[in-house]
């Protein structure tokens, strides 16, 4: 180099200049990237997504000199990344999907062909349906999908559709408050009209994520949902339906201290008429749990006393009588190579025992 002229200093010099531009041109932002469907629908709802760099590469830079140029996915390998049975992949084609259902305005095309989609048997694929739906989510879901679990006689096919609903509530909390009342009143009339258990208990438990909300990010739950829970506990003789609607009303109660009273009130009335109801005595305890919680006694209220005090045992010394009471009752069945026993357990104090401790034996 130091022998070289002055010209071919400057060629060279003019070399490394190019070298430099074309490696950096490699790291440079490439056109905007495909926001998840909540991120696209944040923004269509005048949010805020986040940018996201990306870098080119080799193959940004083999596009640019007219080599290697990447395929563009169509929204059938969207639909057959679904059937993937790597989860990353099949969570992948959902979100794209709901991008491209709520970016190039098709989401009629890609609703009716995701609906058809929940009456296949292969549940991982059905699921990464539900999802899809959930995430696009609106009237343009529910109505359909409302209609469908008050239609079908499929029974999975209901199950799907409850999900459904309570997926829309889940990828879309900001909206959480003005559900619709006719999805709301479907749901009803599923749970106490038609006599299918799976149906009963996915719907209940949809109806308790609508009513629940997502108060850790600041999203309160649908009162009007929480209505059509207490609606249910008021008339229903189902245990499974009343055990599920209780604990979906007690952990509604919890999260949303303003509709605690409400669910308190209905609680209560259910425990006075449980007594007349054959078997129902077997709930008592589920529900006496609840109240608790709610008026901030039981096993939530003792949980917060541990936190504060390391050496109250309270929460443990609750659940353990539970346990024992459940086994004792006969609701408790164990599907193990060992049987149950009860011991009492003397804690050394003057205070009568009040928990029992389980042990058990070879069977």
């Amino acid at each position: 180099y130091a022998e070289a002229t002055t010209e071919m200093r400057i060629l060279l010099a003019s070399v490394c200049v190019a070298a430099s531009l074309a490696g950096a041109s490699a790291f440079a932002l490439t056109s905007a990237p495909m926001l998840r469907g909540s991120q696209l629908a944040a923004v269509k709802r005048g949010g805020v997504a986040p940018v996201v760099a990306r870098r080119s590469g080799a193959m940004g830079l083999r596009a640019q000199v007219g080599g290697f140029v990447p395929k563009v996915k169509t929204m059938d390998d969207y639909f057959l990344m679904l059937k993937d049975e790597r989860p990353t992949i099949r969570r992948m084609g959902y979100e794209a999907l709901a991008d491209k259902a709520i970016e190039d305005g098709i989401e009629d095309e890609i609703i009716d062909r995701l609906i058809g989609m929940l009456t296949i048997e292969e549940m991982q694929e059905r699921r990464s349906a539900v999802q899809a739906l959930g995430i696009i989510g609106g009237t343009k879901v529910l109505v359909p999908i409302t209609a469908l679990l008050l239609s079908t006689d499929d029974s999975t096919v209901r199950a799907s559709c409850s999900k459904c609903l309570g997926a829309v509530a889940l990828k879309n909390p900001e909206t959480i408050q003005d559900f619709p009342q006719a999805a709301l009143d479907g749901m009803k009339k599923a749970v106490l009209e038609i006599d299918d258990p799976v149906t009963k208990i996915a719907t209940v438990s949809s109806l308790g994520q609508i009513a629940g909300g997502e108060m850790s990010s600041g999203f309160p739950g649908c009162s009007r949902a929480l209505d059509v829970l207490c609606d249910i506990l008021d008339v229903t003789e189902d245990m499974g339906l009343l055990f599920a609607a209780v604990n979906a009303v007690g952990t509604t109660g919890t999260s949303n201290p303003d509709m605690a009273p409400k669910g308190l009130k209905h609680l209560q009335m259910l425990k006075s008429r449980a007594s007349e109801v054959d078997g129902f005595q077997y709930a008592e305890a589920m529900i006496d749990a609840a109240i608790d919680n709610l008026t901030g006694g039981g096993i939530v209220g003792d949980m917060k006393k541990g936190f504060a005090d390391k050496d109250n045992h309270m929460a443990r010394d609750a659940m353990t009588l539970q346990f024992s009471q459940a086994a004792n009752s006969g609701m408790l069945r164990t599907e193990s190579e060992y049987d149950m026993t009860f011991d009492e357990v003397d804690d050394d104090d003057d205070e009568d025992d009040v928990f029992v401790k389980p042990t058990f034996k070879s069977s």
